[in-house]
């Protein structure tokens, strides 16, 4: 793939994976960085569940996207934009969950370097994703739409975070 053959917002998508794997590593440990205040915890990872993993992409990925949107807002058609980063958002988040268990499913156990390669893996299939959905949409879906499944996304990680189900996803492994 050669990146400086694409298009301005196409190339600051790609250049989302490294950024946002880092971001995303960042935030495993600022729960516990910041004395485990509540508020940072409904966004951060507050335990070793795989759900808990997941909260890694969602905030480094709302703020990669919105931060090119801030920039480039007037040249950016929003329903395409906004639509492609629930994509790689949704993606993503996907990805942790479905990558851990069929790996472990398949082993037996977990290791570290596996995890932490999947948090890499979730964000380059995410950020493809979403540079696939921008490139090639049409019209893109609703704003309302798009903006509305990233807030509940948000909602959601904040309810469970306070009240997680008795289910497996929810378990912390350590």
């Amino acid at each position: 793939m050669n990146i400086k053959a694409e298009k301005a917002p196409e190339k600051w998508i790609l250049w989302g994976i490294p950024a946002l794997f880092t971001a995303g590593s960042a935030t495993h440990f600022i729960y516990n960085a910041l004395g485990k205040n509540p508020v940072v915890g409904a966004l951060a990872p507050v335990n070793e569940s795989v759900w808990e993993h997941t909260k890694m992409v969602y905030v480094p990925t709302l703020a990669w996207w919105g931060a090119y949107w801030l920039k480039k807002r007037k040249r950016l058609p929003a329903r395409k934009w906004f639509g492609a980063a629930l994509a790689a958002l949704v993606t993503a988040i996907w990805v942790i969950p479905t990558g851990f268990y069929l790996y472990t499913g398949c082993i037996g156990r977990h290791f570290l370097i596996a995890d932490i390669s999947l948090l890499l893996l979730a964000n380059a299939l995410g950020q493809f994703m979403g540079k696939h959905i921008y490139k090639h949409s049409k019209k893109g879906i609703p704003l309302a739409i798009s903006i509305g499944a990233m807030i509940l996304i948000g909602l959601l990680y904040i309810l469970l975070t306070f009240f997680p189900p008795k289910l497996p996803l929810f378990i912390s492994g350590v």
